[in-house]
Order: C-alpha cells, then structure tokens, then sequence
C-alpha cells in the first residue's frame, strides 16, 4: 500500500504566545444492481491525513510542552530572581479569562518561587504546572504586548469575552476585550489545554473542538431552559439564543445511559492533525479523537447530535474541512486487497467497490491511476455472519493504528471493522491469522463478483 496524503493543507494558526497555547474510530451477494463510476483516487495510503507544517496544534494530552521562549522584559518585578530571604509565596502575577454567561471563570496565579496554579473558579478545580519559572517568564513577556491593546467591556456584556491580568509587584492591572486574537486564542488554549473545555454547568448537550490543524478551537452547549451558546476561541463575543430545543433524533435518557457506560473508554485514534473533541452528555463528558475511527456503533448517534451544535461554527472561513477516514459513519467493514482493490460495506447492506486502473499515455510514456467504483448491495442480515466470527476470532485487536501511522509499515492489505465496542484493524502481508481466513475469502469472492470486465 503505497503511501500518499488524502490531501494537503497548510494551516498557520501562528500565536505570538507559543508557550502559552501549549503549555500546554456472505453467501449469496446481489450485484445485480451494480453501476459503474470512473472516478481519481490515490492508492491507499499508509496514514489517515496528511502531516502539516507546524502549527499551534494542540498536545495530544494534557502534559505541556516546551515551546519557544517569548519576548520578555527581564526588569519586570514579576521575573526577578527571588533573593535568598524573599518571600517565595509572594504573588507576582494573576492571569484571568472570563466569559459571565456561561460562567466561565478562570485564572492563572504566581508566585515568586514560580509556582503556577490555573483555578477555575465555577467547578474549584486546580491544576498545577511544574518548573513552572520558564512559563511565568514567558508569560510576563506576553503580559508586556498585552498592554495597550485592551478595549472597554460595555456595560452588562455579559457575552463578552474578558482578559485581564494583575502584577502586584510593579502595581499594574488591565482587563477588557483584548484586540489581539492570537493572544486570546493563546490564553483560552493555555486553561483548556490544562483544565479541559468548560460547558455551562446546567448543560444538557454539549460539544468542544480543540484547535488543530483544521480547526481554531469552538465550543456549542444548549442548556436545561433551552438557551443555545456557542462561541470560536479567536472572537471576542459569544452568541446565545434562547428557546432552543433539542434534537428531534436526540434520546436523552439513552444518550446518558450511553455515556456513563463508555466513561473512561479510550475513544482516542491519533489521526495526525485532527481535533481533540468533547462530547458533553448531562454530566458525563468523552474525550474522542478521530471518530470515524475511534467511536462504536452505539456511539455514533449522540456524536452527531452534540456534534451538529457546533456545525455552523465549522463553517466560519477561518477553518479548514476535516477529512474522512477509510471507515466513514455508516461503514461496517473496509477491506484492501494487496492489489490495491477495496471494498467497503455499509450498515444498510450497500457496498462500495473500488477497482485499480491503470492507463498508459503513449506520446508521454507515463501512467495514470484511476479507480473505478462499483455500487452494489448485499442482504443487510450477511453483515453480521460475516463480521461477528472474526472478531471472535481473536486475530483482530480493537483500536486503529497502522492505516494512521506517519511512518511507512510492510504491510500489503488491510481490514477495518466497527462494532458494539470500537473500531477492530488488521494489516498484513502473505500471511493472515486462521481465524481471519473464512471472512477474507467472503470478501475476496465479493470483489471478484463485482470486478468490472477488462
């Protein structure tokens, strides 16, 4: 399978701040209905997206990592060397970032020994950073740009974002909207990055998008008595609208039985460059990264309804179109044969074939690859039959690893299955597991049907 991006896309979300922003998923086959459809498609390759040039994508976890070291003013009484009888538990500086309608509220306080602690003051959780003096120096020197590019909160905004920071030791404080986005981007990325994303706490749906290579950082919540909020990291106003109802598709009870059982499930594929999300469910909140090849089949209904609150957000300008994956919602089963032919097999028993063709240009004596793709059905009740012995079979492991992997792998063909629990992925080459052999020749016999004639 050789190795070639779905496609490419340059992102720079540059922030001045770069320490701040990361300091942190058959027996009898119809085909008499099959159509044929010429279509440009790459072979298969070996990862789900393209590397990007860097940007301020987001860590993978919660640990922070080192990041270039900011412009700072070395006078400034919140950077001096404590001196061997100063007090170190003096406060230095005081960081807020505020947004009064969804009561959010927090802030990031230092002291003199460099200790940081970033507070939220609605749930009172606190986390700490460790070795924090490198990141209070760094954040000093972004304090020193922050100055004069605030503008006056209007009276009563409650919707307005609102930045602001003290230093006790040179007496100085400032809050407002800050004009500058790359920073606000930077201070929202620095507590979320941390903290995790902050829903309204009478929250009945929600969803957050961490800033990626696609994506500037978004989050949407609909609330008990029907007030719809949503709001880009990069803005300094969030919109709310009331009277508000949920989802027609939307099972809430269900939903919640949903996610209280995958509570602590990983539900995490690292497809490079794609969003960390956040499905918020009543209380309960699931971490997902790359769904399409991470989230059950239970999973997939409330993933589109939290998701679909953010939707309009995902059509700002400003962001990038995420890809699909080999195994789209509604896919049970992908299949690559070694010669690059592939098959994919919906919930609904339809089916997608898609066959190598390769042309040669005689006055350039080069070739072209083309795909030809071939619609068919089968009987939605084989699905099942086909999918449930091999993972029975114990050849199969959940989780998806090799077709998103960045480096090149040996292996020529490859299998994808969702189900109940996950996403199943098998990669090999001349030799597969026993248990595997039945379904493979089911879906070899099915590509062989449905072959388009030479």
């Amino acid at each position: 399978m050789d190795q070639k991006p779905i496609r490419h896309l340059l992102l720079t979300i540059a922030l001045s701040v770069g320490a701040m922003a990361c300091a942190g998923a058959p027996s009898s086959l119809d085909t008499a209905s099959a159509t044929i459809t010429p279509t440009e498609l790459p072979k298969l390759p070996k990862q789900t997206v393209a590397p990007l040039l860097p940007t301020n994508t987001p860590l993978t976890s919660e640990a922070a990592a080192p990041q270039p070291t900011l412009a700072n003013d070395a006078t400034s009484p919140s950077v001096i060397t404590p001196s061997p009888t100063a007090d170190l538990n003096q406060p230095v500086l005081k960081l807020f970032y505020e947004i009064p309608a969804v009561q959010l509220k927090r802030t990031l306080e230092a002291n003199l020994a460099g200790k940081l602690t970033l507070i939220d003051e609605t749930t009172g959780e606190e986390a700490t950073v460790p070795n924090g003096q490198r990141l209070l120096t760094e954040i000093n020197g972004a304090i020193q740009t922050f100055k004069g590019q605030f503008e006056p909160v209007p009276p009563g905004c409650k919707t307005c974002v609102v930045v602001g920071y003290d230093l006790p030791l040179a007496g100085e404080s400032a809050r407002g909207i800050l004009t500058n986005t790359q920073l606000q981007v930077s201070i929202q990325h620095l507590f979320s990055t941390r903290m995790g994303p902050h829903f309204p706490p009478d929250t009945v749906l929600g969803h957050h998008l961490s800033a990626s290579g696609y994506t500037l950082a978004q989050t949407a919540a609909i609330t008990s008595d029907g007030t719809l909020y949503q709001w880009i990291a990069a803005d300094p106003q969030i919109t709310q609208q009331t009277d508000q109802v949920l989802p027609t598709s939307t099972n809430l009870e269900n939903f919640k039985e949903l996610a209280q059982r995958f509570s602590g499930v990983d539900l995490v594929t690292e497809c490079t460059n794609f969003p960390i999300e956040y499905s918020r469910i009543d209380s309960e909140t699931l971490q997902i990264r790359c769904p399409e090849l991470s989230l059950p089949l239970e999973l997939i209904s409330p993933y589109e309804v939290t998701k679909a609150l953010i939707d309009p957000l995902l059509e700002d300008e400003r962001n990038f179109d995420i890809p699909s994956t080999f195994l789209p919602f509604g896919a049970r089963l992908f299949y690559e044969q070694d010669s690059g032919n592939r098959v994919t097999i919906f919930e609904d028993g339809s089916v997608e074939a898609k066959f190598i063709i390769t042309n040669t240009i005689a006055s350039t004596e080069t070739e072209t690859v083309q795909f030809e793709t071939i619609l068919s059905s089968i009987p939605a009740g084989e699905i099942d039959p086909l999918i449930i012995p091999m993972l029975a079979s114990d050849v199969i492991p959940r989780g998806v690893r090799v077709s998103v992997a960045n480096d090149q792998t040996d292996f020529d063909e490859l299998l994808l299955i969702r189900s109940i629990d996950g996403v199943y992925e098998f990669a090999w080459s001349n030799k597969v597991g026993q248990g595997l052999i039945p379904g493979i020749q089911i879906l070899d016999l099915l590509i062989e049907e449905l072959r388009p004639p030479d």
